[in-house]
C-alpha cells in the first residue's frame, strides 16, 4: 500500500507539504457579492475507537493544514484532533488543540452554535465547512461510520450531533470534506439517481446521497473497489487525498483560471493523482454531490 502511496506522491508532490502551507495560506480573498460568514469544523483522528484499525501517521497534520486553510478565507474554525510530537514541531503555533473524542465534538457544537448566533452581521448567510480525515469502516449492521477516538459517527449520528443542534438545514451552504476509508458506505445508499452523489469517472452506478433531504449539503469523498485503507505518504508527511484536495483547494484546481475552485474541478484534481495508480483495483475514485445544483459545477472557494 506504501508503494501505491508513493506513485501518487510523484503526481501530486510537486507541492511539497512546506511549500503547500505558504501556498495554501497566501493570495485568498473573501467572497465578492453578498458576503457569507463561513465557519468550518476540522476533525483528525489517528487512533480509531476501533482498536483492529491500524493508527494513522497523518491524519493529525492533514487536520492542522485544513485549519491553517480555513482559519485564513473563513471566520471562525474549530479544531479537534489529538497531534503527536512531531507534528507538533512540525506546525508550530498549534499547541491549543481538542482530542477528538463525542464529548469535545458535542463541546464544539455548542461553541459553533453560540458564535453562529452572536455574528456580527445576522443577516449574512452562513457557509459551514465539515472536514474530517481519519479512519472510516462499515459496522455489524452494514451502516458506514466515521471513527473518532472513542466513538463511531455514521451519517445519522453526525446529523444528530452536528447539523441538527445547527439548524443546518437553513444555512446557505454546507461542505463535507471526507478523507477516510469506506467514506462512500458513509454518505451513500444505493438508490434513484434524483439527489444523487456522482462519481466523478462514471464508471459508478449512482448512489442516493444519505441527506437527499438537505440540498444544501454538498459532499467531497473517495472510495475504492475493494475499500483500501486510507492511503498516506512519508515523503508527503499527508495523507495523500487530504494533500490532493488542499493542493486543488490553494489553486492548482483551477483550470478554467477564473479564480474560482469548483466542486468538480477539485474533484477532477483528486481523480487525475488517483489515475497514476495501475492496478485498478486499489484507484480510489472520487464522488462528489454539489449543494443547490446538479451540474457538480458551483464554486468551493475563491481564490486571488
Amino acid at each position: 500500500m506504501k508503494k501505491l502511496a508513493l506513485v501518487i506522491a510523484c503526481i501530486v508532490g510537486c507541492v511539497t507539504p512546506s511549500r503547500l502551507d505558504a501556498d495554501v495560506l497566501a493570495g485568498l480573498t473573501p467572497r465578492p457579492g453578498k458576503r457569507t460568514t463561513t465557519f468550518a469544523l476540522i476533525i483528525g483522528v489517528n487512533r480509531s475507537v476501533n482498536k483492529k484499525h491500524p493508527t494513522l501517521e497523518f491524519a493529525d497534520d492533514d487536520a492542522l493544514r485544513f485549519y491553517g486553510y480555513f482559519k485564513e478565507i473563513g471566520d471562525k474554525t474549530y479544531l479537534l484532533t489529538r497531534p503527536d510530537a512531531d507534528s507538533l514541531k512540525l506546525h508550530q503555533g498549534s499547541k491549543v488543540t481538542w482530542a477528538p473524542t463525542l464529548e469535545k465534538l458535542r463541546e464544539k457544537v455548542t461553541a459553533i452554535k453560540r458564535d453562529i448566533e452572536n455574528r456580527l452581521d445576522k443577516q449574512s448567510p452562513v457557509e459551514l465547512f465539515i472536514v474530517f480525515t481519519g479512519h472510516g469502516d462499515v459496522d455489524s449492521k452494514g451502516r458506514g461510520y466515521l471513527a473518532l477516538e472513542d466513538a463511531q459517527l455514521t451519517a445519522e449520528d453526525l446529523r444528530k450531533e452536528i447539523l441538527d443542534p445547527l439548524n443546518a438545514s437553513t444555512f446557505h451552504r454546507v461542505h463535507l470534506i471526507i478523507d477516510a476509508c469506506k467514506a462512500h458506505s458513509t454518505f451513500n445508499r444505493r438508490g434513484p439517481k434524483k439527489s444523487s452523489t456522482t462519481a466523478i469517472t462514471g464508471g459508478h452506478a449512482a448512489f442516493r446521497f444519505v441527506y437527499a433531504d438537505m440540498p444544501n449539503v454538498g459532499l467531497l469523498s473517495a472510495t475504492s473497489a475493494v475499500d483500501a485503507a486510507t492511503l498516506e505518504s512519508r515523503e508527503l508527511q499527508a495523507g495523500v487525498l487530504s494533500h490532493s484536495l488542499l493542493s486543488g483547494l490553494a489553486g492548482a484546481a483551477d483550470t478554467s483560471g477564473d479564480g474560482n475552485v469548483t466542486y468538480r474541478e477539485l474533484a477532477s484534481f483528486a481523480q487525475r493523482s488517483f489515475n497514476a495508480i495501475p492496478n485498478r483495483h486499489f484507484r480510489p475514485t472520487m464522488f462528489l454531490r454539489d449543494p443547490w445544483s446538479r451540474k457538480n459545477n458551483s464554486t468551493l472557494v475563491r481564490i486571488q
